[in-house]
């Protein structure tokens, strides 16, 4: 799963592939914090980290359209971000990783 930032919107791509997660984005990170905060979806950490919210996140996937085997990966990738940490305490927010997109989000 993908969550993709421009300087026009964010949009949750690649919803079925519950087996990774990042944010995708060629905007600098304060920009990118700017997006996701004002898109309610989550906001960039101290540590370069993305804080996305659990919730939002799997509205916007199920939006984008899952299959009907959907639920049950998600719920796995949760579990498996819980294991690694990368879970807040009260599985509220999940910690993704900020990557460049090779230019396709300016």
């Amino acid at each position: 799963m993908i969550v993709q930032v421009t300087s026009q919107c964010v949009v949750v791509a690649e919803p079925d592939d519950c087996l990774s997660l990042h944010v995708a984005s060629n905007l600098p990170p304060h920009a990118v914090d700017e997006a996701l905060r004002s898109s309610g979806l989550g906001r960039v950490g101290e540590a370069g980290q993305v804080l996305l919210d659990v919730v939002q996140l799997r509205d916007r996937a199920i939006a984008a359209g899952v299959t009907t085997d959907w639920p049950s990966q998600w719920d796995g990738m949760i579990e498996f971000a819980s294991c690694k940490g990368w879970l807040s305490s009260d599985h509220s927010v999940v910690f993704a990783h900020l990557e460049a997109d090779g230019g396709n989000s300016g």
